[in-house]
């Protein structure tokens, strides 16, 4: 199954590279925004860019990034051709609503790669349950990333504030 999705990546890869072949110059490079060095998006998206390299005559370059937010902007501004992105934090971008003061509507989906999973881990026997985090540093993610709206969004089910209840780091 993993393999399959791979190809099915790799596939929507090499479409989206020769959809954007006649519009850049020289139309075999492409800029791909990733996330940030540490992150699972930079590896990913660099195993994916190597891969397009070696099947294709197209050149994808797999760049740094501070996320989903990031990336939306820079396809927006022309930077880059490719990104990754959350999907709600792409539908935020079109609807021109949480850190985006205005709509983003010229980009589109190539591929849904997997659900992404929001984990909670911590070595204090004391914190039970997610309310438990109140006063306590917490890492959140990059501001604008996709793991920070998560973030966001799971510390409000509970009644905390990102701002207000938590120490983010």
């Amino acid at each position: 199954m993993k393999k399959i999705i791979f190809l099915s990546l790799v596939l929507a890869m090499i479409t989206a590279g020769a959809a954007f072949a006649d519009a850049l110059p020289g139309g075999t490079k492409l800029i791909f925004t990733t996330g940030g060095a540490q992150g699972t998006y930079y590896g990913f998206g660099g195993v994916l860019a190597g891969k397009v390299g070696e099947k294709t005559s197209t050149t994808v370059t797999a760049i740094t990034s501070g996320g989903s937010k990031a990336n939306i902007e820079a396809m927006d501004d022309g930077d880059a051709q490719l990104g990754f992105t959350q999907s709600d934090v792409g539908a935020y971008a079109y609807r021109g609503t949480r850190l985006f003061d205005d709509k983003y509507d010229n980009f589109s989906t190539v591929a849904n790669l997997y659900m992404e999973q929001v984990q909670i881990v911590t070595l204090n026997p004391d914190i039970k349950t997610v309310a438990d985090l109140k006063g306590k540093n917490v890492s959140i993610g990059a501001a604008g990333s996709g793991v920070y709206f998560n973030a966001v969004d799971v510390l409000k089910v509970y009644g905390l504030d990102v701002e207000k209840d938590i120490k983010p780091t």
